[in-house]
């Protein structure tokens, strides 16, 4: 049995895991040139902390917290809660929707929530019958369905955004659980009492021929499930918790097979996988690549694996773990660590019109007022020039000291 340990929880006050998706929203603040503002800073008491995750809905910003919200929960650790859902509305105003317990409804949302009508959806890693747990909330933030995980052989401790696959239907990832421990995938279906039933998809076995823990959204095409797990596969990297860099799977409704396997040249420990307008992928890796600060690749369904560029940790970043394309095929993405002060990037990936591609840091978070360790669920409004996004911490250093609790961002580009 392989034991892994989450990556965002390795490096807790740097990063965590959760959607990308392009929106209008608050157009009128900026006109032209490149500016940074602070949309909201968590305290860490009732407003949550330690952002990770932005999401568009209903003309405002919808993001969840890992910690705060209610003080008697977690009340062991600094900071408490157990994590909160938020709204900021166009005024930059924050009202918080839920905050969580831990028993019975969950403890560290992850993922990104979905919004469908009225209603919320989305997982908890932790809480709940100690595995996690999928809510369902109305507008007001009451409960209206959930389902709590069993852990092995059953899923346990999702970290990924849901995909919908009809009214109630759900597909998702645990990061552990399935009949090794390694992760699986699941099928998800709320019921009209309130609970829910899952179905076991694809249980992970782990190096060195199928992937282990996966960690970042399923992308579902023509009814396959394509997604990224962050170890096992045939690579030869050991991080002391697993084994294996990584692959790239796919998911039909009879096998799973691995359609790529990272060995640490080309790239180590896969997170964001996205889809691209000719049924490929673009993806990235936390690590490896020339300098072993992570890559951006490119991977077509028949196997051809394609590096973009590789990040040197220094002024561009390092640990990439958020991405999204815009209509122009130019690729932005955030970097969890590096830029100029260590506290993590955006950037821009376009391609130079000569068969490769060129980089730019849109912004590098100094770690201060602004927040530190951008997560990789950002909001892209392309038509405006926008992108929001939470980090992790940094913002109010009092709260969670020295790291800070993070903050909720806007940037013109």
């Amino acid at each position: 049995m392989t034991i892994a340990v989450p990556s965002y929880l390795l490096c807790r006050v740097l990063r965590s895991a959760t959607l990308l998706i392009a929106i209008t929203l608050f157009a009128a603040l900026f006109s032209v040139g490149q500016t940074f503002t602070v949309l909201h800073t968590f305290t860490g008491g009732t407003d949550g902390a330690l952002g990770t995750g932005i999401i568009h809905g209903k003309g405002a910003l919808y993001g969840t917290t890992g910690y705060g919200g209610d003080p008697n929960c977690n009340s062991d650790f600094n900071p408490t809660g157990c994590g909160t859902i938020f709204k900021i509305n166009a005024a930059g105003k924050e009202t918080i929707i839920h905050s969580f317990t831990g028993s019975p409804d969950g403890q560290d949302p992850n993922g990104s929530l979905l919004i469908d009508g009225n209603d919320l959806y989305g997982t908890t890693f932790e809480g709940g019958a100690g595995y996690g747990i999928v809510f369902e909330l109305d507008g007001q933030g009451q409960r209206i369905a959930q389902y709590d995980f069993a852990g092995e052989p059953d899923a346990g401790y999702p970290t990924s955004a849901l995909v919908p696959a009809g009214p109630g239907v759900f597909y998702g990832a645990g990061y552990f659980g399935g009949a090794q421990n390694d992760g699986a995938i699941f099928k998800l279906t709320f019921n009209s009492g309130g609970t829910g039933t899952d179905e076991i998809l694809h249980s992970f076995t782990g190096a060195p021929s199928d992937g282990a823990n996966p960690d970042f959204p399923i992308i579902v095409q023509s009814g396959v499930m394509f997604g990224s797990t962050v170890y096992g596969g045939s690579g030869a990297c050991n991080n002391g918790f697993a084994q294996g860099c990584g692959t790239v799977y796919k998911l039909t409704a009879s096998s799973e097979t691995v359609l790529y396997n990272f060995s640490g040249p080309d790239g180590e420990y896969p997170t964001m996988l996205i889809g691209d307008p000719t049924g490929g992928f673009f993806g990235l890796t936390s690590a490896g690549g020339a300098s072993g600060n992570g890559t951006v690749f490119s991977l077509k369904q028949n196997g051809t694996f394609t590096s973009l560029y590789s990040f040197s940790g220094s002024s561009d970043g390092s640990s990439p773990d958020g991405l999204a394309q815009d209509l122009s095929g130019n690729l932005f993405g955030v970097a969890a660590v590096g830029g100029l002060n260590n506290a993590g990037t955006i950037f821009e990936l376009s391609p130079n019109g000569q068969g490769g591609w060129s980089e730019k840091t849109l912004y590098s978070f100094t770690g201060a007022a602004d927040g530190s360790g951008p997560q990789p669920s950002f909001v892209l409004d392309e038509r405006d020039h926008l992108i929001y996004g939470a980090t992790i911490t940094g913002g109010d250093t009092t709260c969670n000291a020295p790291y800070g609790c993070g903050t909720v961002f806007e940037l013109s580009y």
